[in-house]
């Protein structure tokens, strides 16, 4: 079903493009995280992107973060790739130790601590790292993007997005619609309609589950 809604969502996403006459879209991937990322994240956003490059001109914007993702890109040849600034792999093999104790091992509340710090940190230093690199933000500027797609769990690409100028942008959701980010960007998500996260009901509820 996550498929099917994602399918969907692309080829609205695909419509509303298409009214750009072969555009140049920035899409901007965040290939932090490490099982999950190299999965869903990196190839969805990549399945993405080459999806657009059938009309228009992509490019993806990536930082160096994840060793493992950045080994996976796109042999489209209307997709490019701009590299930017991330973290070394000490950085984020010890993040990798601390989330593999997680799974592996009998986690305290400290470890849980610690992954969600770590992740923290790793996601403020590539943001930062990125929005203060002018030479960077001037090489992406030249390329006078269309419009720009951002990864739903990173925002740090929408002020880079607002500092280059891109007159428009959206969100790609790799999982199905998450309450507290589209409460963020302002979609309306009606319990009656949509049941809550990690409640026992599916998107066809009858009349009782639409009441709970």
């Amino acid at each position: 079903m996550a498929t099917i809604h994602a399918m969907k969502s692309l080829l609205l996403l695909c419509a509303v493009i298409c009214a750009l006459n072969a555009a140049k879209v920035a899409v901007f991937l965040n290939a932090m995280s490490n099982s999950h990322s190299l999965r869903f994240e990196v190839i969805f956003t990549i399945r993405v992107a080459e999806e657009l490059a059938r009309d228009h001109d992509v490019v993806i914007i990536r930082p160096n973060v994840n060793p493992s993702a950045s080994k996976i890109v796109s042999k489209h040849p209307r997709v490019r790739e701009i590299r930017t600034n991330g973290v070394s792999e000490e950085t984020f093999g010890a993040y990798k130790s601390i989330e593999k104790n997680l799974v592996w091992a009998d986690p305290s509340m400290s470890d849980y601590f610690a992954m969600s710090a770590g992740y923290q940190s790793i996601f403020a230093g590539v943001c930062q790292d990125f929005a203060s690199d002018d030479s960077k933000l001037a090489e992406l500027r030249a390329e006078k993007f269309d419009f720009a797609l951002a990864h739903h769990l990173d925002l740090c690409p929408v002020s880079v997005i607002h500092a280059l100028g891109i007159p428009g942008y959206g969100f790609m959701l790799s999982v199905p619609l998450v309450k507290n980010f589209v409460n963020l960007v302002g979609i309306p998500m009606l319990p009656s309609i949509y049941p809550a996260l990690l409640a026992d009901s599916s998107n066809q509820m009858d009349f009782v589950q639409r009441l709970v």
